[in-house]
């Protein structure tokens, strides 16, 4: 899964059990990801950190309070479904280097 796929699937869990934990929520991406990992460990710490990478990017456009999986799980039950959030998440470096082609 990529990046934004990860984001849309963490908020559709987050909506639907606020209640969830990141480390429940790493599991069941752990359980969903087709990307192969060296170990079990690594099986679930990257999903986590996938999970992470979804929301620091909303944190710094103001989206969350704070940068943090609780400011995550808020936004998913109040806010998520008003947004039209992007599907990719480019710098302005790719941006410009993209635009130039």
């Amino acid at each position: 899964m990529r990046l934004a796929e990860h984001r849309t699937v963490v908020l559709d869990w987050l909506n639907a059990d606020p209640n969830v934990t990141l480390d429940a929520v790493a599991e069941k991406l752990a359980k969903v990801s087709t990307r192969a990992t060296p170990s079990e460990a690594d099986g679930v710490h990257q999903p986590k950190q996938h999970v992470k990478q979804a929301y620091r990017p909303l944190a710094d456009q103001g989206l969350l309070e704070t940068n943090e999986f609780a400011a995550l799980v808020e936004f998913a039950k109040d806010k998520a479904a008003a947004f039209d959030l992007p599907r990719e998440s480019y710098g302005p470096r790719t941006r410009t280097t993209w635009s130039a082609c």
